[in-house]
């Protein structure tokens, strides 16, 4: 459902599509840093050889936690969006 309002958002061009990508692009990135947690801690350090595609997918998923824009920087812009302050200053 949450993505299907984004998809919608963004092709039917509506004003809330900014808001709604960055939202999902948080999401996604939360999401699939969890998934790769887990094996993680399951596994132990077994998991992390490079031999293993676990790793790098880790890796990925924690690098789009840190890129620009940051998982802080999209909550501050979805926050601003909720309670009606301008998403740009």
């Amino acid at each position: 459902m949450f993505c299907d309002d984004t998809v919608a958002a963004v092709a039917g061009g509506r004003a809330d599509a900014r808001v709604r990508a960055a939202q999902a692009r948080l999401a996604g990135a939360e999401t699939a840093t969890e998934v790769g947690d887990r094996p993680l801690r399951l596994c132990g350090f077994a998991a992390a050889r490079r031999e293993l595609a676990l790793e790098r997918h880790y890796r990925d998923a924690l690098t789009a936690r840190v890129m620009s824009p940051t998982g802080e920087s999209l909550r501050e812009f979805a926050g601003r969006d909720a309670v009606g302050q301008p998403l740009f200053r």
